[in-house]
């Protein structure tokens, strides 16, 4: 439930009140209250999901009002998000996330350069509750500019993660950058070489070095791979068939 009072004038006036002169009218008479004049007139009061009084001020009765039927509509279908939750900045939030999400070492340097360079920058000091879809439509924009869609995989996934655990909180009502997304990203077709060439770099390579030859040729494995493999068993000598 949610209603509208004015805080200008008294719901149940006393006997001996004087009439309001600023608001009093020939079909209503109201008396004014020791707030009279001071801050906005129309409050709106209601409870929330977890029973929390709450109270916001408007200039305006068709404000007011307009407000009273969202929030009991919200109310009566569970989805209400108090506003003041909306009102803490983007860090805060970041930091609590962070402090609860679970990562290897190496992803949570990644997770912690991806915060301090592309996304506080940006969204550190927003009210979270402000983010709309159109800043991250220009954040995207502007982190492509800049960095390499394989680099901004790790700011999307860290930022849309963030908003979505507000949304779950009960801190949004909704998460703002739903069908938004980042750049794809393009590898370049691989083309195997031919096995006469295969064969030709091996019987060129020194013999210390066909087997690693031959065995990057045969698996696919990078250079750092190929070079971290280990064999207990004795060396043996690679023959090449001329």
């Amino acid at each position: 439930m949610a209603d509208v009072y004015d805080r200008w004038h008294l719901a149940r006036p006393p006997a001996d009140a004087e009439p309001c002169e600023a608001h009093s009218t020939k079909t209503a008479t109201v008396y004014p209250s020791t707030e009279h004049g001071v801050g906005k007139r129309w409050q709106v009061r209601y409870r929330d999901l977890s029973g929390k009084q709450c109270k916001e001020n408007f200039e305006k009765r068709t404000a007011a009002d307009s407000r009273a039927a969202k929030v009991k509509a919200e109310l009566d279908g569970g989805t209400f998000v108090n506003r003041e939750l909306g009102k803490q900045k983007f860090k805060a939030v970041a930091e609590r996330w962070q402090a609860m999400a679970v990562h290897r070492e190496r992803t949570q340097t990644n997770v912690e350069q991806a915060l301090r360079l592309h996304i506080y920058p940006t969204f550190g000091n927003r009210q979270i509750g402000s983010i709309q879809r159109a800043d991250g439509q220009k954040w995207i924009k502007d982190r492509f500019a800049v960095i390499a869609p394989s680099s901004f995989a790790t700011p999307w996934n860290v930022c849309t993660s963030i908003l979505k655990m507000a949304h779950q909180e009960g801190i949004i009502p909704k998460y703002p950058w739903e069908g938004l997304k980042p750049p794809e990203v393009f590898y370049p077709e691989v083309h195997p070489l031919d096995p006469e060439a295969v064969k030709a770099l091996i019987v060129s390579a020194s013999p210390r070095y066909r087997a690693l030859v031959r065995q990057a040729a045969s698996t696919g494995l990078r250079q750092g791979e190929l070079f971290g493999l280990e064999d207990d068993e004795p060396a043996e000598t690679v023959t090449v068939k001329q």
